[in-house]
């Protein structure tokens, strides 16, 4: 557990080395006006480690590497975190659930790479967590109608019996 502790401690003094300001009480930076918090944890075979969270959630990780921790890069993803936040606007949420359909629908396209030259993938201006996937024209084989048959049948909810 004392590691953990100077890592924080280490994590504080380095962060406020590179012009992030550390909160009392918590382990928060501010840039420009925007809390963006770390957390320190330890895993089991690698040992302890930073992430970088935004509203709660890890957007990265940051390990030990050649013994020591890349503090220019935690920094940078702090403030690009910060950076990110303040570009939706004062409100904040806004147009934060467009961002994250944009997000998820490139997420999509880079994990399909080439197999989606037949696909129309487009964020969903009207439902937030969700993408919308256009098939092209395409001829298919019978193995293939049956595969589509069951992705599609996968992705739909269920049907309600009208009675």
């Amino acid at each position: 557990m004392e590691r953990k502790d100077d890592l924080q401690q280490s994590l504080k003094e380095q962060l406020l080395y590179r012009g992030l300001r550390p909160l009392r009480g918590r382990l928060a930076f501010v840039h420009k006006g925007c809390i963006v918090e770390l957390a320190v944890d330890e895993s089991l075979y690698r040992g302890p480690y930073v992430s970088v969270l935004e509203r709660g959630r890890p957007v990265r990780e940051f390990r030990l590497q050649g013994g020591a921790y890349d503090w220019d890069a935690i920094a940078g993803a702090v403030v690009d975190v910060a950076e990110g936040r303040t570009a939706q606007g004062r409100s904040g949420t806004r147009g934060a659930p467009i961002d994250a359909n944009q997000k998820l629908a490139e997420d999509l396209r880079s994990m399909l790479g080439a197999n989606a030259s037949h696909l129309s993938i487009e964020p969903s201006q009207a439902t937030p967590g969700r993408v919308r996937v256009m098939l092209k024209e395409v001829e298919l084989d019978a193995l293939a109608v049956v595969q589509l048959f069951a992705a599609v049948s996968r992705a739909l909810p269920p049907a309600v019996p009208s009675h």
